[in-house]
């Protein structure tokens, strides 16, 4: 006797359905499956017949227990006796396919193992994991398996969200690197112009000592031309022409006096500009420091959390 699959609907659940089950004959075609027959009619000689009355019903808690969509099947050692459907895991599958010769179930039963496998929404049209383990009856001889399969459009998008923000947060974390590179580079110059500064304020320094030997060299000419005019006062009219000189002299003087008062009052009001600028860079730079300290502490978080982005991408790629 051909052996049957249990269509069950979305909106039933617990003893509802179970009492469902139990009322009805035959159960209603949907889209995904043909009309069922009763798992009673598999017959009590049967191995698996205990297995599959067991698996009806749990079937309603089983389905309650997971967040995404699932089905499940039982097979005998060639093909599907048993199927619980699910509207968004269209599969096609039903009671008496054959399982196709790839079909992990084959390795299942051959090796004795649990399998999982994921196969892509290229193959159905949406994504989800695939696990069976075997089916032994009393003795211990392997008689079918169990499948189940479980949509993974949810984790999917869920991956997809964890690798977008991941992907946003490298991102951001190159462009922090780009602008905590380009404030240091404005650090370091703001630095070197400093250093240009205070060699500025170094030479002024020395231009005070010029003047300084300059006003020296002019009072010394100042009093060699009062000299000058007394020696050519006391010559009479022997003394006149030197006379005229002495006054050039004095005259020479004062005019190189008052030239070094006008070039020291240029240089303090050059030196005291120098000052301003070289406190307000100097700030300024401090404060690009401090910039560039914050954005690497920045940076250093944003890498973190990119690593934990792309350990919830793995994770999720795992389920």
């Amino acid at each position: 006797m051909e052996r049957g699959i249990i269509c069950m609907p979305e909106n039933m659940s617990g003893s509802n359905m179970l009492d469902e089950f139990q009322e009805n004959d035959q159960y209603e075609e949907n889209e995904q499956t043909k009309i069922a027959l009763k798992p009673d009619e598999i017959p009590e000689s049967d191995e698996l017949y205990e297995f599959v009355k067991a698996m009806e019903l749990v079937a309603p808690l089983l389905l309650e227990l997971h967040e995404d969509p699932v089905s499940y099947g039982i097979t005998d050692r060639e093909k599907f006796i048993y199927l619980i459907p699910h509207p968004k895991i269209p599969h096609g599958l039903k009671a008496g396919d054959v399982l196709r010769p790839d079909d992990m179930l084959h390795t299942v039963m051959k090796m004795d193992i649990r399998k999982s496998e994921v196969v892509p929404k290229e193959v159905f049209g949406f994504p989800f994991r695939g696990m069976g383990v075997p089916i032994k009856s009393k003795n211990g001889k392997i008689i079918g398996s169990l499948a189940m399969s479980m949509n993974l459009e949810r984790q999917e998008q869920l991956t997809e969200i964890a690798q977008t923000l991941s992907d946003s947060l490298s991102q951001l974390s190159q462009a922090i690197s780009q602008i905590t590179h380009g404030v240091q580079e404005i650090a370091e110059y703001s630095k070197g112009v400093l250093d240009k500064i205070n060699q500025t304020k170094d030479e002024a320094q020395n231009t005070d000592n010029v003047l300084s030997f300059i006003r020296n060299v002019a009072g010394q000419t100042n009093l060699l031309g009062l000299n000058a005019a007394i020696e050519a006062a006391r010559s009479g009219e022997q003394g006149r022409g030197f006379s005229v000189v002495a006054e050039e002299i004095r005259k020479l003087s004062n005019s190189s006096a008052e030239s070094i008062k006008q070039i020291e009052t240029t240089i303090k009001n050059i030196q005291n500009y120098t000052n301003t600028v070289a406190e307000s860079i100097n700030k300024e730079s401090n404060i690009l420091q401090e910039q560039a300290a914050t954005l690497e502490e920045i940076n250093a978080s944003v890498q973190e959390l990119t690593s934990t982005a792309q350990l919830q991408t793995d994770i999720a790629k795992k389920f």
